[in-house]
């Protein structure tokens, strides 16, 4: 008996939790940009991602492509297929759907105006990449600074007029024991018909 109260207990509290966590920290539903980007294609639109990680001596290649299937107003649905290069083993993940939906919710809370971390310098411009010969204007953000013991570097740079928004991204993470870096860029886009 003991055991069952403990457990409505934890029940009735997380449930609690969960309603007033809800209710408290979803403001309004925003625009996706990952949606928006990909409502300006038409299914069949092909985006080609690659990306180079070395983590700890150890170097791994990838490719993502990530297909437009359907779009809605409420949400798109791509599907997205993996390859990736480990030690020169390369393996072929089954493409799997993914839903992206049109809003998201807007938070309430910690940060909710994008103050920047504690020890965090973040700087945001714009900046021209072209691939293929087609040249997106991209928001940059530059984020440098120490962040639970590591350093952290990174630039990422999305556009709206890209489908699936990001376009490219360079990070190098330090630490006592560890060091990382990876840079994945978009390699191709074909709009479908």
């Amino acid at each position: 008996m003991r055991n069952f109260s403990r457990l409505s207990v934890f029940c009735a509290v997380f449930a609690a939790a969960a309603l007033l966590g809800s209710s408290v920290c979803r403001a309004e539903d925003m625009d996706n940009p990952e949606y928006k980007s990909w409502s300006k294609s038409k299914p069949g639109t092909v985006v080609k991602m690659k990306t180079s990680t070395s983590a700890s001596g150890t170097d791994m290649e990838s490719e993502t492509m990530t297909t437009l299937k359907e779009i809605t107003p409420d949400h798109a649905t791509v599907e997205e297929a993996n390859s990736m290069t480990v030690m020169g083993k390369m393996q072929e993940m089954p493409a799997q759907p993914r839903t992206i939906p049109a809003k998201l919710p807007k938070m309430t809370g910690p940060n909710p105006a994008g103050d920047k971390p504690a020890g965090m310098e973040i700087k945001e411009s714009t900046e021209d990449v072209t691939i293929a010969g087609q040249t997106y204007h991209c928001k940059c953000v530059e984020t440098k600074g120490d962040s639970n013991g590591m350093k952290v570097n990174s630039k990422i740079l999305t556009c709206e007029d890209m489908p699936g928004y990001r376009v490219k991204m360079d990070t190098k993470t330090e630490g006592t024991n560890m060091s990382m870096t990876s840079k994945s860029e978009v390699t191709e886009v074909k709009q479908g018909k």
